[in-house]
């Protein structure tokens, strides 16, 4: 396949999946959050491949607090304030929303949250003592440890799937993806800061779908 391809940014996560659905571009990267939600919306989109990050379709995310903090685990922090990410973010929100409820805080047992829309945003909040605890990505808390914060929690999320719009004619979808799984060039993969593509499936994702679900009772 040789042909020419459009870069297409778009400001924030709701126009992304509005984007997707109504079919503005041909295929996106997406987080695993906002594919399920995209899928909700329109049913037809179809999952291209998923990134690999260190030959492994898992990284993790962190609870975080101060290093001199008496908080030690989820359950500490009731009464508490708390910095989340992005309100459509997969480990920024939902799923972190899902741990606390499993260890029972809700909504209402802390003091506050606020969404501050990014991982770094949370964890400088966090080591300047503006929220008690907050929760990123393990990227970024190794990056921030050293301003003073500590880890209490980790939990298992799914790497990044790319997708196609709903009736992309099937030659193009074959052509894309095979390209894509037989990417080999290190510079290029530098750019996703990751080792490839692999095949993936919608139910690879079904635990997120799960989190999203059960962080309406957040």
């Amino acid at each position: 396949m040789n042909t020419k391809i459009k870069l297409k940014i778009y400001p924030s996560y709701e126009k992304a999946i509005d984007g997707l659905i109504n079919s503005e571009y041909d295929f996106a990267r997406f987080g695993p959050a906002s594919y399920i939600l995209s899928k909700n919306k329109n049913e037809n989109i179809k999952l291209l491949v998923m990134e690999i990050s260190k030959n492994k379709k898992t990284f993790n995310g962190v609870f975080i607090t101060k290093s001199d903090s008496d908080i030690t685990n989820l359950k500490d922090l009731k009464n508490k304030s708390f910095a989340f990410g992005n309100d459509k973010s997969t480990i920024g929100r939902y799923l972190a929303q899902e741990q606390l409820l499993k260890n029972g805080i809700t909504s209402k047992e802390l003091s506050s949250f606020k969404y501050l829309g990014r991982h770094d945003k949370v964890a400088l909040a966090v080591a300047n003592g503006n929220f008690d605890a907050g929760v990123v990505k393990e990227k970024t808390f190794k990056k921030y440890k050293s301003r003073g914060i500590k880890s209490i929690h980790k939990f298992k999320n799914i790497t990044k799937p790319w997708i196609v719009r709903q009736n992309m004619p099937i030659e193009i979808y074959n052509a894309l993806k095979e390209s894509m799984l037989n990417l080999k060039d290190k510079k290029v993969l530098k750019i996703f800061k990751g080792d490839g593509f692999v095949e993936t499936s919608d139910k690879e994702y079904n635990f997120v779908r799960d989190g999203i679900n059960l962080s309406k009772s957040f």
